[in-house]
């Protein structure tokens, strides 16, 4: 059982790491509306920093533990731990106890949780197949838990939500016991880079992102974060969309996701060369409903569009890790890449929060022109560099 075949192992990741994400959406949209209703803002704020702020403290050294130090137990365990405080969260819906396990979980998977990404590299044949692979298991299971979580919680069905990302944590624990072999997991024995900080140089060498992918990542994060917040206003104040319109417009950005990150298999060749095309529909479909104020149908193509960009996008930017980063170096890789966008969600978060309800039109106007223009330097400069390469090798 402990030597199934590449593709066995990599169909049980895949399924734990899409039941997993759907558990942590129910819980996370539960908490969210659990904050809304009793209307304490400190409250909501206090969810999100949970969730991000261990991230942002412990997915570096998650990534240095997980190439340098780790042993095949630690992650099963993890989880076992995560569904235990998650029980004891839906036995005991008070905040207290909520915000306490929420950080304990969120460490978890930040000490640990590179793990999966660094399996699913060590199974991996096809680096192309297994990043769009990745992309839609995560973005349809978040599809999903959204939509459940919100009819759930309708229903209070609070316990039930968190209980089943208990459940999905347990299942996880399950298929690592199976996956996580000594065997798969790669330890790093030679003096390769050190530090914390090696998998932002990672992900900054030209083999990877480079300098110009790493800036597109920071613009793009920065851009959707803002429509996050910004979003809510300029779509159900100053465009005066009904509550029903406005969550057929984040369904269309996330069916969008889907579908882009299915298309995201077929963009094999030249993927640092496709990346920068796959973030500009994304900065289009924003900055034109921040310029323009169209209509609801209007932006239900736009957004449908702005999602589709944001699938290729997270399907190629997972292959380019896959296939560019040696398999005894992808924990460091992939923490340093959850810490950059970790990061800049909370700085978009906070931007949004303070002048969202003010300027949101605005916002979506400046955050998606930002992206738009960086998104052609970066096709642009690209487009130099391989044309002056090429005169000097003929």
């Amino acid at each position: 059982m402990r030597h199934l075949k590449n593709s066995a192992s990599l169909r049980l990741l895949f399924l734990g790491i899409f039941l997993s994400v759907l558990g942590a959406s129910l819980s996370s949209i539960g908490f969210s509306l659990l904050a809304a209703q009793v209307q304490q803002s400190s409250l909501l704020a206090g969810v999100l920093l949970a969730h991000l702020l261990p991230s942002v403290i412990f997915s570096l050294p998650g990534g240095h533990v997980a190439d340098k130090k780790l042993r095949w137990w630690w992650w099963p365990v993890s989880l076992l731990a995560t569904a235990l405080v998650t029980t004891l969260m839906a036995l005991n819906l008070s905040w207290p106890v909520i915000i306490a396990g929420s950080v304990f979980n969120s460490s978890c998977l930040a000490l640990v949780g590179p793990v999966a990404q660094k399996l699913v590299a060590a199974y991996s044949e096809d680096s192309a197949r297994a990043g769009s692979q990745l992309a839609t298991a995560q973005g349809s299971a978040t599809v999903l838990g959204v939509a459940l979580g919100g009819l759930s919680f309708a229903a209070r069905a609070l316990q039930i939500m968190l209980l089943a990302d208990a459940a999905a944590a347990l299942i996880l624990a399950m298929i690592a016991l199976v996956v996580a072999t000594p065997e798969a997991i790669r330890i790093e024995q030679s003096d390769g880079p050190k530090g914390i900080f090696a998998g932002l140089v990672m992900l900054k060498s030209p083999k990877v992102f480079g300098s110009l992918g790493l800036v597109l990542i920071i613009t793009t994060v920065l851009s959707t974060s803002l429509d996050d917040v910004a979003g809510v206003f300029a779509l159900t104040h100053a465009l005066n969309l009904s509550p029903y319109e406005y969550g057929l417009t984040s369904a269309a950005w996330a069916l969008g996701i889907v579908l882009g990150s299915f298309i995201g298999r077929y963009l094999q060749a030249n993927p640092l060369k496709k990346y920068p095309w796959t973030a500009l529909p994304i900065g289009i479909a924003i900055a034109a409903v921040g310029l323009f104020a169209p209509g609801f149908r209007t932006i239900m193509v736009l957004f449908l569009a702005g999602g589709a960009g944001n699938g290729c996008f997270n399907a190629v930017g997972n292959r380019i890790i896959l296939s560019s980063v040696p398999k005894n170096q992808q924990g460091r890789a992939w923490s340093a890449y959850r810490w950059i966008i970790h990061v800049l969600l909370l700085v978009g978060y906070l931007v949004g929060a303070v002048f969202g309800a003010d300027y949101p039109l605005e916002l979506m106007a400046w955050g998606g022109s930002s992206l738009v223009l960086c998104a052609l330097i970066n096709i642009l400069l690209r487009a130099y560099w391989a044309r002056s390469s090429a005169a000097r090798s003929a």
